[in-house]
């Protein structure tokens, strides 16, 4: 199984090429670390001074090293690597790579004097000498088809190797260095530990975790004067994932740089399933920090990996995993210890009971307040990668995003949950409804004089009833979303419910103080939610100051149609690339938001909860979402799924992994129309980014099989209420599905499990 190492000692520049450009395609983002100046001289050292610990390099070659900085710039520059090993034709031969920032980068030939010097090392040897040059773009992916990612070019004799001196300065500090095995090291101990990492036992993961670590640092104070790191996060993190990365194509492992995971971008993300393709195996989540401030420490790293993943349901994550449970690492290698490495195992958020469920009857053992925080951490914590939103109204985009976001995830998530809970051991059904403000009724100032900011704009608010016969007194649950600004302030109104007059009321108040959120072990994302319970709807509106909100509540009915239609579509309404079961599930959901008339007569559209305060495609983003995350098929549901080289598609929903007939995940990307007008063309603009998603690589780490399924959604936002026998127009999906075969692994060999 040959590495990208393997590779260049080889001299294949066609296989590296081949295997690399695979791998940037492969990787999420380039977002913070990866594309920087040095990245990639320090990824590449990372994997060429572990190829003999690895069992990369054969015993009787001979690797070499130095780094080449520009003095003017000493940021920039590039490494310097020199292999003595043999060829085909058993004639000893030094390759001479220099790995590039940039094509033209100063230093960037290996120099005839840095060939002297060598020749010097490695005197009484008759050797041929070839030299390389491989140099990568980060930062060009996707503006240029004709462009590659990374080339690596061999200096013919009529091309002049080593001509010049280019190296910009050959000191005794700066010579070249020998990368040798580290000393005492068995042979294959470190592929031996990596195969350790194939579990689904996240302390032993945990343990073998560190020592792992621990082999990274001492190779990293080996060779840590000649490395010129300059203290920049991006150093370390390029040479971590070197690294790892030799575990790829040894140990079948996954590496994914700058990956989304919950709230923020996780430097490094790995998982070894190994041959057996482990379905529960726990990844390792790394954060890197460099640096000697005391709040870039190995523990602060550590905190920042598990705020990740505490904020993201494993049902959500975008890699093949079941596990429960995460290693984090946080790393400074600017530290001494113990403060350059700290370890720990974090949960990762439990999806649980639907958000229903957890009004009615919550679940272990905690408060209702509790239950519901805890469901709207994921929404809150992630919203940041969902675009599309911009500021309005004095209020900052992000500070919209989040709210918007998640109290359209929250109205899905109850709205499209099943008909029914468990109450004390029975099930019971409850009606939905949602309110809808009247335009009148507005948010106060600070002198609690009218504002004219609608109250609608910040708040969603909806009503649950349920009725357990005779003896059970009823429950209404008047549950709120609101969005807290220190310059507005909510009405002391509540809700009429007289409708229900012995019913007991409950009012849940989910207040986003998003811009007092803080970070920490125990981020609180601006969400607090509390619980207040009355003896009936008079004692509350009481309470009120017998003051309702103007408005009215509308009843949620058809759900049952969505989920029976959901099934259809996760399990077989691919197989013949036949949009019919995509239609027929979108429909349902569009005769929930949108009832046709006069048959669904006692039923008004909502469809207006997805554009609330010009939330556009965020809105509907969000709404499905939270849908898809209340069904029980699809299992897995992520939003904002990073492709190969940077881009994002908006939704994927995937079976359970391991299960019968594959997970054959589908991908669905969504737009927004104003005006029905408007709706051919945001079709043509999915159907556009579709066919570029086909080009893409990326999809085969959230799926064990080898196919993916595209296809679109467009909400239409002046859509008519549509009359009986017909079809809503409400959502318009695409007239074809588009399914990619073949997902894109490196090779058979690379990939024996394939």
């Amino acid at each position: 199984m040959h590495g990208l190492v393997r590779s260049l000692i080889n001299g294949n520049c066609g296989e590296f090429t081949e295997k690399f450009e695979y791998f940037l395609d492969s990787c999420p983002s380039f977002l913070h670390s990866v594309g920087k100046d040095h990245f990639f001289p320090a990824f590449f050292f990372g994997m060429f001074a572990t190829a003999h610990d690895s069992g990369v390099a054969n015993n009787d070659e001979r690797i070499f090293f130095r780094f080449d900085n520009d003095p003017g710039s000493p940021g920039r520059g590039n490494l310097k690597v020199a292999i003595l090993t043999t060829d085909g034709n058993n004639r000893r031969v030094v390759r001479c790579y220099t790995i590039a920032d940039r094509e033209n980068s100063y230093g960037s030939r290996f120099s005839q004097q840095e060939r002297e010097q060598l020749e010097g090392i490695l005197r009484d040897e008759e050797l041929e000498w070839q030299e390389y040059k491989t140099f990568i773009w980060a930062d060009n992916q996707g503006e240029d088809e004709e462009e590659e990612a990374v080339r690596c070019r061999i200096f013919q004799a009529g091309q002049g190797p080593f001509t010049g001196n280019h190296a910009s300065y050959l000191t005794r500090r700066h010579s070249f260095q020998e990368i040798t095995r580290t000393p005492g090291l068995q042979n294959n101990y470190l592929p031996d530990l990596m195969n350790q990492l194939e579990s689904d036992d996240a302390d032993d993961v945990h343990d073998t975790t560190e020592e792992v670590f621990q082999h990274i640092i001492g190779v990293y104070d080996r060779y840590s004067q000649a490395l010129d790191f300059y203290g920049r996060e991006s150093d370390y993190h390029g040479f971590v994932s070197g690294v790892l990365m030799h575990f790829r194509y040894r140990n079948v492992a996954n590496i994914y740089l700058e990956l989304f995971v919950g709230g923020g971008y996780a430097d490094i993300t790995s998982i070894v399933r190994g041959t057996q393709r482990l379905i529960n195996s726990v990844p390792c989540v790394t954060e890197l920090k460099a640096g000697r401030r005391a709040d870039r420490n190995a523990g602060r790293a550590l905190e920042q990996a598990g705020n990740y993943v505490n904020g993201c349901p494993v049902s959500s994550i975008s890699i093949p995993t079941l596990s429960p449970r995460a290693v984090c690492a946080g790393v400074n290698f600017d530290f001494g210890n113990p403060g350059r490495l700290q370890l720990g195992v974090r949960a990762f958020l439990a999806k649980g009971s639907s958000l229903m469920e957890r009004l009615f009857e919550p679940v272990e053992d905690e408060e209702i307040g509790e239950n519901v925080r805890d469901y709207l951490l994921h929404p809150a914590f992630g919203v940041p990668a969902v675009p599309g939103i911009r500021n309005r109204g004095g209020v900052n985009a992000r500070d919209r995003r989040i709210f918007l976001y998640t109290s359209g995830f929250a109205f899905a998530s109850i709205a499209f949950a099943k008909g029914t809970v468990p109450i004390e051991g029975n099930r019971a059904i409850v009606d939905k409804h949602l309110f809808h403000y009247d335009g009148n009724a507005k948010m106060l100032d600070e002198q609690r004089y009218n504002t004219q900011v609608n109250i609608g704009d910040r708040a969603l608010t909806m009503v649950l009833h349920v009725s357990r016969g005779r003896d059970q007194k009823e429950e209404v649950i008047v549950f709120h979303v609101r969005h807290v600004l220190a310059n507005q302030l909510f009405p002391d109104n509540g809700l009429d419910l007289s409708r229900w007059p012995n019913a007991m009321v409950h009012e849940v108040v989910c207040n986003l103080t998003i811009n007092r959120r803080t970070r920490g072990v125990n981020d609180n994302l601006g969400l607090t939610v509390n619980v207040e319970t009355f003896d009936s709807p008079a004692d509350y509106l009481l309470d009120r100051g017998n003051q309702p909100f103007q408005g009215e509540l509308l009843r949620i009915g058809g759900v049952s149609n969505v989920h029976r239609a959901a099934n259809v579509m996760m399990n077989t309404g691919w197989e013949n690339e036949d949009p019919d079961s995509h239609e027929r599930f979108y429909q349902a959901i569009s005769n929930v938001l949108n009832p046709p008339q006069p048959n669904n007569a006692g039923l008004q559209s909502l469809a207006w909860v997805v554009n609330r305060d010009n939330a556009r495609e965020a809105g509907f983003h969000a709404a499905l979402h939270g849908l898809f995350y209340t069904c029980d098929n699809p299992a897995r549901v992520v939003s904002e799924f990073q492709v190969g080289g940077g881009g994002k598609l908006d939704l994927v929903l995937s079976r359970a992994i391991g299960r019968m007939g594959g997970t054959h995940p589908i991908g669905t990307e969504l737009k927004f129309a104003a005006t029905e007008a408007d709706v051919q063309n945001r079709e043509e603009e999915a159907d556009e980014q579709v066919e570029g998603y086909l080009q893409s690589r990326g999809f085969d780490r959230i799926t064990d099989g080898d196919k993916m399924v595209f296809s679109y959604a467009v909400f239409n936002d002046q859509a008519p209420a549509p009359a009986q026998n017909v079809p809503n127009t409400l959502i318009a999906v695409s007239n074809v599905l588009r399914i990619k075969d073949n997902l894109g692994i490196d090779t058979v060999d690379d990939f024996p499990y394939r």
